[in-house]
């Protein structure tokens, strides 16, 4: 059991170090080796799924075991249930590989078969493309993919202005596949000597280094060009970002009391807004984080609430500053609450609201809730939150105006919603969110390591907001610029440059190359069905 198991276990440690929090980012070249050579050489069906199971599994235990944290403290649910669920989100967290496992065989059959060093490199693409169509296809929390493993590396990553995530997926899996099919080769050998099999091996790892110099050229060049831009940016937006380091109202609630448990919230936000604008007076807006408002904004329901939202709005008004904050929002006409995000101008008359769009499952929505109603019966502590219109930009009047592109929380992971709303004239991505429902470790750095792909694709900086942290922002090579520490009070004070990019070739056609590996693998596998009848009709 140890030796059938071994690999997959192997695989998946080296699969979550080279993710942040650890970063271990060339670990992301050789990490399904292990898992690639024994589902390439087994004949046998079961042990290519079992070992893929364990796979997956280990993936979701290690890389998302704060899960189990969210279920403890968003769903209310006792730590052996939270660890219950987490098992059994740990067995269709990472499917792509039980996907990929599915093809093995016949692309195992493709390389044996194929005698020039041109086959090889083509069903080796075919099998990258394979595993990068499975990541895509394959449902997943985070939408986080082998690719977003590049994050650490200044100069790879850039590489994601033409390709996304999913097109460093196919690299990387490239890679992986090349070595892992050399390796088949030298192990699955006739003949003593070792060299036909490497000269066979060969043409795949070469091709995976020629990829990789080229890749790195660009991006070096490319980073290069972008830092020469920005350090003769002339248009910069002086804002600053608060962390209060308040993650869940109802502590504070169970502690003192509704009433002075949002009274105490609001305190702590305006004393930190004062000692921003102390420190930085030309300030010209001030973000506070997801759901730092504790009630639904100008749509009171008590007193208090009323109170509240004067509170807010004289503070901007005499303060002389614009306010960006999340809280809530409701339609009473349609008994609907949202998680919401204001833009409240000291000047401006009308509020800018821009609503959720991308629900959390079981946090914010119950899959299924509306086929069947008895399932908000059964996990009252579930929101029914409604769904907003999507993406779009705010203005901020500065001087000349400029528009943010609002994203709440994992909104932010969804590489076409920020395509969309930066052709609506966002300049500068917003993205409010609150991890403190993860966790000290391990989920606030892999969300931010995710986000920053949207600021490489799109040519364009990123500010994020976070209750306990990591609030930072990001310039367009994806470099995460003053980052704050996990749950500890911050200000961050920025002058955030604008600078105008020339669209990539992600904002200008969308982020396909997923949705493009799909129709590829599958012209690969069909094709490589016909040669294969057509070279035994010959034989």
């Amino acid at each position: 059991m140890p030796a059938l198991l071994g690999p997959a276990l192997l695989s998946g440690v080296l699969y979550v170090l080279a993710f942040p929090p650890y970063g271990v980012a060339p670990l992301a070249f050789v990490a399904l080796v292990p898992w690639l050579v024994q589902i390439l050489r087994t004949p046998h069906r079961r042990v290519r799924l079992l070992s893929s199971w364990v796979f997956c599994i280990t993936i979701s235990l290690l890389g998302f075991h704060w899960v189990a944290y969210v279920l403890k403290q968003f769903a209310g649910l006792p730590w052996i249930l939270a660890g219950v669920g987490l098992l059994g989100f740990s067995t269709f967290g990472q499917l792509q590989v039980v996907g990929f496992a599915l093809n093995a065989p016949r692309l195992a059959k493709f390389l044996r078969s194929s005698s020039h060093p041109a086959l090889t490199l083509l069903w080796l693409a075919v099998g990258a493309l394979t595993y990068t169509a499975c990541d895509f296809l394959l449902p997943k929390l985070f939408r986080d993919t082998l690719g977003h493993s590049w994050a650490n590396f200044s100069d790879l990553r850039l590489n994601a202005r033409w390709a996304g995530a999913y097109g460093l997926t196919f690299v990387t899996s490239f890679c992986n596949l090349a070595l892992a099919w050399a390796i088949v080769l030298w192990r699955d050998r006739d003949e003593p000597s070792a060299w036909p099999a490497l000269k066979r091996g060969f043409p795949g790892l070469l091709a995976s280094v020629i990829l990789l110099i080229t890749l790195l050229g660009y991006g070096a060049s490319t980073r290069e060009w972008i830092e020469k831009q920005y350090a003769l940016a002339t248009r910069k937006i002086p804002i600053a970002v608060i962390q209060a380091n308040i993650g869940d109202i109802e502590k504070i609630s169970a502690e003192s009391g509704v009433r002075d448990a949002r009274k105490k919230v609001l305190k702590t936000f305006f004393e930190l807004s004062d000692q921003a604008l102390a420190r930085a007076p030309k300030t010209q807006a001030i973000i506070w984080p997801e759901t730092s408002y504790p009630a639904t904004f100008r749509t009171p329901d008590f007193a208090d609430d009323l109170e509240l939202d004067q509170q807010v709005e004289n503070y901007s008004k005499s303060r002389r500053v614009g306010l960006f904050f999340g809280g809530y929002d409701q339609n009473r006409s349609l008994r609907k609450d949202y998680n919401a995000f204001f833009f409240l101008s000291p000047e401006a008359k009308d509020l800018q609201i821009y609503r959720k769009n991308r629900l959390l499952l079981f946090g914010e929505e119950m899959p299924f809730a509306q086929t069947f109603p008895q399932l908000r019966r059964w996990f009252p502590q579930v929101g029914n939150f409604g769904r907003g219109d999507g993406p779009t930009s705010m203005v901020l009047p500065t001087d000349p105006p400029t528009r943010a592109a609002p994203a709440i929380c994992y909104e932010v992971l969804f590489s076409n919603d920020m395509i969309a709303a930066k052709k609506s004239g966002a300049e500068w991505i917003l993205n409010i969110t609150n991890d403190s429902w993860f966790g000290p470790y391990a989920e606030p750095e892999l969300h931010l390591a995710l986000s920053t792909f949207r600021s490489i694709e799109l040519g364009i900086p990123m500010v994020r907001s976070t209750n306990t942290g990591i609030t930072a922002w990001v310039d367009p090579t994806g470099k995460i610029r003053e980052p704050t520490r996990t749950f500890e009070p911050a200000i961050l004070p920025i002058e955030l440059p604008i600078v105008p990019l020339p669209a990539s070739w992600v904002e200008r056609l969308g982020d396909l190359f997923g949705a493009l590996s799909v129709v590829l693998a599958a012209i690969g596998h069909i094709g490589g069905q016909v040669w294969g009848t057509r070279r035994l009709s010959k034989v």
